[in-house]
């Protein structure tokens, strides 16, 4: 009841024979305004009403409504990407590695420790491997570039490699996003631009599982290509 009292109230209606018996405002109650903890205003079984006739011993119930159960909102925890550019690395420009990216190197478990809160963080390294790539690696690319143009050069090898981190969970390396992918742009470096007046085509070559692709070709100074693998 609205005077936080819970217990039954009665009210006894006199007359003599042959009155309408009807209840008075001051002999309803008042109810609606004090629900207990997960309850909210319900309504009465019968409204009673001062223009009800009482012929007869009658109950009025009012039902306070339980609260449907609020789900806590789930916080999913915070995503962050970054890039670490080793030295003598050139410029290069990332784009496009976003939290819906991110999540694709995600296994089941790791996704449901995001969604509970767990931080998420990204890391693109790339790393000039030009003294120190592996001679298998070296020959494929060589040959990648031979077979689009018999003068073609290696100019430059660069590792990049993508690393996640969920949590306090070690850091793992990241070799595929499942069909996901983001754009890298790499600026060529002055050593590498052509002379005045000449015109220099660059080629772009990934070497992933073994296998040589050509990501990119151009003539300008700027390289962008998109990847969602990662080796040499």
């Amino acid at each position: 009841w609205n005077d936080e009292t819970t217990a039954d109230k009665t009210v006894t209606l006199t007359g003599y024979e042959g009155d309408t018996l009807k209840l008075t405002a001051e002999q309803i109650p008042a109810v609606g305004s004090k629900p207990g903890s997960n309850y909210k205003a319900g309504s009465w079984n019968v409204t009673p009403s001062t223009d009800t006739a009482i012929t007869a011993a009658t109950t009025y119930t009012y039902t306070y409504a339980q609260k449907e159960e609020e789900k806590e909102e789930e916080k999913e925890g915070e995503i962050e990407t970054e890039t670490d550019v080793e030295k003598d690395v050139p410029k290069t420009t990332v784009t496009g590695l976003t939290s819906d990216v991110a999540k694709e190197m995600l296994t089941e478990e790791e996704k449901k420790a995001v969604e509970s809160g767990d931080k998420l963080t990204v890391s693109l390294e790339i790393t000039n491997i030009t003294d120190t790539v592996p001679e298998k690696d070296k020959e494929k690319t060589e040959e990648a570039a031979k077979a689009v143009s018999p003068r073609a050069k290696v100019g430059m090898y660069l590792d990049l490699s993508l690393y996640k981190k969920v949590g306090n969970r070690q850091r793992r390396k990241v070799s595929s996003l499942n069909g996901k992918e983001f754009q890298i742009t790499v600026d060529v470096p002055e050593r590498l631009k052509a002379p005045s007046g000449i015109v220099r085509t660059f080629y772009l070559i990934r070497i992933h599982n073994g296998k040589a692709t050509i990501l990119a070709t151009t003539k300008k100074t700027k390289i962008t290509f998109a990847t969602g693998e990662f080796s040499t």
